[in-house]
């Protein structure tokens, strides 16, 4: 009987440790995705080349979203419109199976729900992802290619025919367009808080580009930083964040996931999540940001928390 005491007890020993060492779940809603790769793609973008070997032009806006899981692209076509055709618009989003080590993709456009009905999937090689599309009609595949050098995507498109031969579809370039213009009395809040938006994403940027002169251009001469300690002043909060810029890599980032503007358009509030390099989340930041009388923006209120629930 003692024997068999002893027995229970180890077994219950044994899944106690178990328990306890358990790793954390690769995916879920505490595992946002992380990519250094797609980072490089958020901003709007002018997207130009040939689909089906005719001229074609897009506009592309990509930014991180649903709590930093999935990176999200809208596409809009540009240009006149063959009669009958609808204009070409698309939502795509992109995240990171981490158990399965691979991308998905879901691609929703303009074609409707059995054309939009296919989960992609997709790999990474070098500074390329190749998404993979089984599509009734056969196989689609989708390449985006970053180019450090000229900070420019490309996107190759091809499909497999039916003798099994693959066939280029589309050959796209895009570079970085400037935040949308907005006339500096605009007060239309839709395309003011794109604008917010596509600076927030450009000042995150800076971090990431470890490029210290950038980020100090886009701080108020009266901002004030609230973190451990209260800056006040572009002087002390550029002297603050300094430190965060020394070395080749960023110790954390951030992305805009809620943006909205006063009506009169003259402030902004701009919040989302802040990312530990290991992709965990750490904290969730708030910012407010000035229209100036040129129609730029510029920060000036920051503050931070441990994770919270966006409302």
């Amino acid at each position: 009987m003692r024997r068999l005491w002893l027995l229970v007890a180890a077994l219950a020993l044994i899944t106690t440790v178990g328990r306890a060492e358990a790793p954390p779940p690769l995916d879920g809603p505490h595992r946002p995705m992380s990519d250094a790769l797609l980072d490089n793609l958020v901003g709007a973008w002018r997207v130009r080349g040939t689909i089906r070997g005719e001229p074609a032009e897009q506009r592309l806006t990509a930014g991180w979203a649903l709590n930093h899981q999935f990176m999200q692209l809208e596409f809009q076509g540009v240009g006149t419109v063959p009669a009958g055709e609808p204009r070409y618009e698309a939502r795509v989003y992109v995240g990171f199976d981490n158990t399965s080590e691979r991308y998905v993709a879901h691609w929703i456009d303009v074609f409707g729900g059995r054309f939009s009905g296919t989960l992609g999937y997709g790999t990474r090689s070098g500074d390329s992802i190749t998404l993979r599309f089984e599509y009734p009609d056969g196989p689609f595949e989708n390449t985006f290619t970053w180019h450090p050098e000229s900070k420019a995507w490309q996107f190759a498109l091809r499909a497999k025919l039916p003798t099994g031969a693959w066939a280029p579809f589309a050959d796209l370039t895009a570079t970085a367009a400037a935040p949308p213009a907005v006339p500096a009395g605009s007060t239309d809040t839709t395309a003011l808080a794109e604008q917010v938006r596509a600076t927030e994403a450009a000042f995150a940027k800076t971090m990431a580009d470890r490029d210290y002169a950038a980020f100090a251009s886009f701080v108020a001469e009266e901002a004030v930083f609230v973190g451990r300690s209260v800056l006040r002043g572009r002087r002390a909060v550029t002297e603050g964040w300094k430190p965060y810029f020394d070395g080749p890599a960023a110790p954390f980032a951030w992305a805009p996931e809620t943006v909205v503007v006063l009506a009169s358009g003259a402030l902004a509030l701009s919040s989302g999540p802040v990312l530990e390099p290991d992709g965990r989340r750490g904290g969730t930041f708030k910012s407010v940001w000035r229209r100036e009388p040129d129609g730029s923006w510029k920060i000036v209120l920051d503050s931070g928390c441990p994770p919270c629930e966006q409302r």
